[in-house]
């Protein structure tokens, strides 16, 4: 193999050469399979016991749990502790909730199935981020993330969203997250689950992996799918455990003295082999759903709405955020109408209106909970309240959009969602306006009014505009990133965006005149950029993971960048800007 010709200063040269060696060393000494270097081997299965769609297929944790601990303890190859832990994403609690003009509450019951609705989860919640984070007592190696199966299959914009979320976190503590491919007892739909799983992962924010096994699944004869009432299925099961086991370690589970089926093992090992050499996916994604993006590109953007007061708060969000995209906003109710927006229910007026022959879409939304109870009551009703027929929740809202065949003309704001981000991410964000129980707040009113506005023409409209520095100002531009983040992750089901410093994934370089090599990377802070020829000027920015800028410079005539990255281990991101091009290169800091 042919090593990249390294130039550093000469006074670091004999350092720098020192430390690589010694690094390759050191962990040539380490079981590459401990990844954080603690002699066990520590993997947290998530996954789900119970679907948020009644009669349709959970994808249950524990007995891949149980197939993964039997391969790995009696692999004699392997002299790591084992520890293997399953985490039920599903959770229920009866949380007071105020309700409209409530100011007493009423006790409601809440349900979690979402892998966003698991990270929000009020209840444990610091526990629980903890632990993807591997410090709340196990410091774990992989994370494998499995899902609902009916949220992938119905709305895979939002599965993106929530393992986003979860992988981010993951990576933050030094683990490794996987992402599990499930299936369905109909396998018809298999296609499905392997261009969203695929894209979802391929598109994240940070490096995740795909275990497939679902197409190792789909390849295993008809004698070996078996029929259970839990899903996955003992086989099915098994499949899975493999599937993690062979994506590890590069070698079938029937290396180990666990005796379940070979058979089932070793086809497992080839599918597994075979998906990292085949595509997926292609071209962009033509799935109908209440998150796909509209297309407009008018000026002026021609709006309706029932004119109650959350539509009116809306609509001042609305004006705010289109006058920054320099387009003009107009009301209008003869065809054709962009867009109405309205809530979801709560009487038989004010609601979001189906009509093709007047409104092209219509945005549908859960009414908001009262002050009283909302700050924390709107963060448990993400996923679902009461049973799966209530629609004050966004997936409630989402799911019936699908049910009805409203689509595609319908599009779900998840106000919630948006809420319960700016709640994480702006430190004492008011949610309600001081002296208002009801109504939502001016910043919470323009997060909502971006992300419909995002999805409906798939622009920034602050594009270029920097981070402010005055506070006010700074919670609103917050509030914009969330709306304009969360429509463009549900839209592409991707981590990286176009507007907030993350332009492309290391993936897209390619496309790109840079023909570059970074050295070493992992790094422990020091690390080199070989641009492959001299560039008469190049700018280079490193950030975090929330894009904040730890360092900018601008090198003149130069091929070779030397730096030294003074900052936590985690995941860092290189923006190299030259003319018109633009690229994105991770770093991981150890």
């Amino acid at each position: 193999m042919m090593l990249p010709r390294i130039f550093i200063q000469p006074k670091t040269t004999f350092i720098l050469v020192l430390s690589i060696l010694f690094s390759s060393l050191l962990k040539a000494q380490i079981n590459p399979y401990d990844i954080n270097g603690d002699g066990s081997l520590s993997i947290l299965v998530i996954g789900t016991s119970k679907s948020i769609k009644a009669n349709s297929d959970e994808f249950s944790p524990f007995q891949i749990r149980n197939e993964l601990e039997n391969i790995l303890t009696n692999d004699p190859s392997l002299t790591l502790s084992i520890n293997v832990v399953a985490e039920d994403i599903y959770r229920t609690k009866t949380v007071l909730t105020g309700i409209a003009y409530d100011w007493t509450g009423t006790n409601v019951n809440h349900y979690c199935h979402s892998l966003v609705q698991y990270y929000f989860w009020p209840e444990n919640r610091t526990s629980r981020i903890d632990n993807l984070k591997g410090e709340d007592g196990t410091d774990w190696d992989y994370v494998v993330i499995g899902a609902d199966p009916e949220i992938i299959s119905s709305i895979p914009g939002f599965y993106s969203l929530g393992l986003n979320k979860i992988a981010r976190k993951v990576v933050e503590g030094g683990g490794k997250p996987l992402l599990l491919m499930p299936w369905t007892k109909s396998l018809s739909d298999i296609g499905h689950f392997e261009e969203f799983t695929y894209r979802t992962a391929d598109s994240a924010q940070v490096p995740v992996d795909i275990v497939p096994a679902g197409l190792a699944w789909n390849d295993l004869p008809s004698g070996k799918i078996d029929i259970s009432t839990s899903h996955p299925t003992p086989n099915g099961a098994f499949t899975c455990a493999a599937a993690i086991y062979s994506h590890i370690f590069n070698q079938s589970a029937s290396s180990s003295n666990y005796v379940y089926d070979n058979v089932i093992a070793d086809i497992t090992n080839t599918s597994i082999g075979n998906a990292s050499s085949q595509t997926h996916y292609s071209g962009g994604i033509t799935f109908n759903s209440p998150y796909k993006n509209c297309g407009i590109s008018d000026t002026a953007l021609i709006y309706n709405h029932g004119g109650t007061s959350t539509e009116n708060g809306i609509l001042g969000g609305l004006q705010w955020v289109v006058s920054q995209g320099q387009k003009t906003l107009q009301y209008g109710n003869t065809p054709h109408v962009h867009f109405n927006y309205g809530r979801s229910s709560m009487g038989t007026t004010h609601l979001y209106v189906i009509d093709t022959s007047t409104f092209d879409y219509s945005f549908g939304y859960p009414l908001q909970d009262n002050a009283i109870t909302g700050h924390t009551s709107m963060q448990y009703g993400i996923d679902q309240r009461v049973n799966e027929t209530d629609v004050e929740t966004d997936l409630g809202v989402a799911l019936d959009m699908v049910e009805q065949g409203e689509l595609p003309s319908a599009r779900n704001v998840p106000l919630r969602t948006i809420i319960s981000q700016m709640i994480e991410e702006i430190p004492g964000v008011n949610i309600f306006p001081p002296n208002d129980n009801w109504h939502l707040s001016n910043d919470v009113n323009k997060a909502i009014a971006t992300y419909m506005y995002t999805v409906l023409t798939g622009e920034c409209a602050l594009d270029g505009q920097p981070e402010p520095v005055d506070s006010t100002e700074w919670r609103t531009w917050m509030a914009h990133k969330i709306g304009y983040t969360t429509a463009w992750t549900m839209m592409y089901m991707e981590g990286y965006n176009p507007c907030y410093e993350s332009i492309l994934s290391i993936k897209k370089n390619r496309d790109l005149e840079f023909d570059f090599i970074t050295y070493p990377n992992p790094t422990n802070g020091r690390f080199s950029i070989d641009l492959g020829h001299n560039h008469n000027s190049i700018s280079a920015t490193i950030t975090d993971l929330v894009g904040r800028k730890i360092h900018k410079e601008t090198f003149q005539n130069r091929q070779y960048l030397d730096f030294i990255l003074d900052e936590p281990k985690g995941i860092y991101f290189v923006i190299l800007e030259m003319k018109n091009n633009k690229s994105v290169i991770k770093i991981i800091k150890e």
